[in-house]
């Protein structure tokens, strides 16, 4: 049985759109499979939807739906380019058209993808971004429907870490949002994931809001700051608080004793990826620094790990590697201070040693 805040997000997606989220994302899997298909089988790149969707069952009103919200012909592509230009500056780093028109409309019904990359972010992420259109649209407040993600994104992380803990260390237990009592703030929660390893625990905070656009597209400072003050900097906080109270013996973990535990893996899990180059990197520790979190020897390096990450970590742990073992060997390996997919392997990244291990077919978490 569907919540009734979930019923108004699915109205809101399929007035403004004309289709449903489901739809929209079944859609935009299959599309993404045939774009990855026909690069490794080296067959025609270009996807024409009503031949492709004839013989699935998917209505032509859901897939011209679709690729009305993913897809730009040229006049249209160079429009909107002028037009964030004008709004934004000229930039080299990142286009707000292309991920919003992640596929080029070649001819009319024919498509080619402009960025993979681009595309997964629309599919995935991109319902987010839609609603908040779909409020702006309507006059309301940008966060009238999308402050509805923030549950739901932090049940879908902690059941993908479930899944993944239980297929590698089925011994090690993950435990939800405790509540705890503290001298100084009475009732309170705890961080919202903990990965109980015996003396190596994870602690996560998941975090479902987006990056400002001048971030994603123009690497702007001032936003970038503002950005990772919200997104980071606010969720160390708690991890930090968290942390604390577990070694003060307020927050209580049945598997846990703070006596063994040698360190804590501080992680945050966000829905899109942040930043993540040799200068952000700096940036991310003197904030940290200059809040005063994660300072004792007891911390270990924070991990900020994108759901994307967090999904082909899933596929890595069914084929027997621990979380605790991705994390660690990513925040250690000689690579760690290069640019980083942002906080563990990525398929084409990941020592010889991960080579067996299964990747899931499709998303899981997102």
């Amino acid at each position: 049985m569907k919540s009734k805040a979930a019923r108004k997000l699915e109205d809101a997606f399929r007035d403004h759109t004309g289709i449903s989220p489901s739809d929209y994302f079944v859609i935009g899997t299959a599309a993404q499979a045939r774009f990855i298909g026909a690069i490794v089988d080296y067959h025609g790149l270009a996807l024409a939807p009503k031949k492709y969707f004839s013989s699935v069952g998917v209505q032509k009103g859901d897939w011209e739906a679709f690729f009305r919200l993913t897809a730009a012909n040229q006049d249209r592509l160079a429009e909107s380019l002028r037009a964030e230009d004008e709004k934004y500056g000229r930039t080299t780093y990142r286009s707000l058209t292309f991920e919003r028109f992640p596929l080029f409309e070649g001819r009319p019904g024919v498509y080619l993808p402009i960025s993979m990359r681009s595309l997964v972010r629309r599919i995935t992420t991109g319902v987010f971004h839609i609603l908040t259109e779909a409020a702006l649209d309507s006059g309301r407040d940008r966060r009238l429907w999308t402050s509805h993600f923030g549950i739901p994104f932090q049940r879908s992380v902690e059941n993908t870490i479930r899944r993944g803990v239980a297929a590698s260390t089925p011994a090690v237990k993950v435990r939800g949002e405790i509540k705890y009592t503290n001298e100084a703030n009475g009732l309170v929660d705890s961080t919202d994931v903990m990965v109980v390893f015996p003396e190596e625990p994870l602690f996560a905070e998941v975090v479902s809001g987006p990056m400002q656009v001048a971030t994603m597209t123009r690497g702007d400072l001032e936003t970038f700051n503002s950005d990772l003050e919200r997104l980071v900097v606010c969720k160390a906080k708690q991890i930090d608080r968290s942390v604390k109270a577990f070694r003060g013996g307020y927050l209580k973990i049945p598997e846990l004793d703070p006596g063994t535990v040698k360190r804590v893996w501080p992680v945050i899990i966000s829905a899109e990826p942040f930043p993540q180059r040799e200068k952000t990197t700096k940036r991310v520790k003197t904030a940290l620094a200059e809040a005063g979190y994660f300072r004792d020897e007891g911390f270990a390096p924070l991990a900020l790990v994108s759901a994307e990450e967090l999904f082909f970590c899933e596929g890595f742990m069914e084929g027997g590697e621990s979380l605790l073992e991705l994390i660690r060997a990513w925040k250690t390996s000689p690579g760690a201070k290069r640019d980083s997919p942002g906080g563990v392997p990525t398929p084409t990244q990941v020592p010889s040693r991960h080579a067996k291990a299964r990747t899931p077919r499709g998303p899981r978490c997102s």
